[in-house]
């Protein structure tokens, strides 16, 4: 294990030239609590400290790829710090180092980090718009509810979840679309004091969206349910026979008449197979 923890540390150092000099400075207390013998630790500190710097367009590039999947986050993000800088210290968080070091989801730290960038909530809530969709997309490409499937169990279908969201949620995606819209017809205009912003949008936290990410036509789509509706997909995750299945959705206020409709209902949409 030492050697792929070696490969996330050097990881780090590339996107991050501060943890990188903290590395050089205080080397035990940089890597207290890894997998890195002193021997690996010394192939570590024996590499030029310049070299962790040769490729300036690193960090722009991932940004780059992150941005393709949280466009609308980074640019109501962005609109409110003014700040291009503020976006890259993405690199510089706990959310990017714990992501790289653990093998966790560099996407959904950079979902959480957008979130934690801006005090409007509504960026937050994009955010989480959006990360639901980005694991849908990852999920049908791995389809992993297909395989070991038992006969009469139920689950919710591959590249289906749902959430609840603030109720303005989708105004401000809207919002910040229209202004990168706009912005796509000359995009030097970003460049200009009035360049297109995101229109201001308002949280509506009294009136909460039940949203359901599902593929349609090769794509991931958002379609709104009812909260019940909702509910039963968060609680068919994981296989299970059908009678479990229904009992669970029962338990969320239903009798179990109406539990079994419901889940026939989501078979019939094809948000949950069988």
């Amino acid at each position: 294990m030492g050697h792929q923890a070696l490969q996330r540390v050097s990881m780090r150092m590339l996107f991050d030239p501060k943890f990188a000099a903290q590395v050089y400075a205080a080397p035990d207390e940089s890597l207290a609590g890894l997998e890195i013998s002193s021997e690996e630790r010394g192939w570590l500190l024996d590499v030029d400290p310049r070299a962790w710097t040769v490729d300036h367009e690193r960090g722009p590039r991932t940004l780059r790829k992150l941005f393709d999947e949280f466009k609308g986050s980074t640019t109501l993000a962005l609109s409110q710090t003014r700040s291009l800088a503020s976006l890259q210290g993405f690199f510089q968080s706990t959310h990017f180092h714990e992501a790289v070091q653990q093998r966790g989801s560099l996407a959904q730290g950079y979902a959480v980090f957008l979130g934690e960038l801006s005090s409007d909530p509504l960026v937050a809530q994009v955010a989480s718009l959006e990360w639901m969709q980005a694991r849908c997309r990852r999920e049908l490409e791995l389809c992993p509810r297909l395989h070991g499937m038992q006969t009469d169990w139920v689950v919710r279908a591959a590249g289906v979840d749902a959430a609840e969201f603030d109720g303005a949620t989708l105004d401000a995606l809207n919002s910040a679309e229209q202004a990168l819209f706009a912005l796509s017809l000359v995009p030097a205009a970003g460049l200009a004091d009035d360049a297109p912003r995101p229109a201001s949008v308002q949280p509506a936290p009294q009136t909460p969206l039940h949203l359901v990410a599902r593929p349609i036509d090769g794509q991931v789509r958002l379609v709104s349910l009812g909260r019940m509706a909702c509910l039963a997909l968060l609680a068919l995750e994981h296989p299970m026979p059908v009678a479990e299945a229904q009992a669970r959705i029962s338990a969320l206020g239903l009798d179990m008449d109406r539990a079994g409709g419901l889940l026939s209902g989501l078979i019939q949409e094809g948000l949950v197979q069988t």
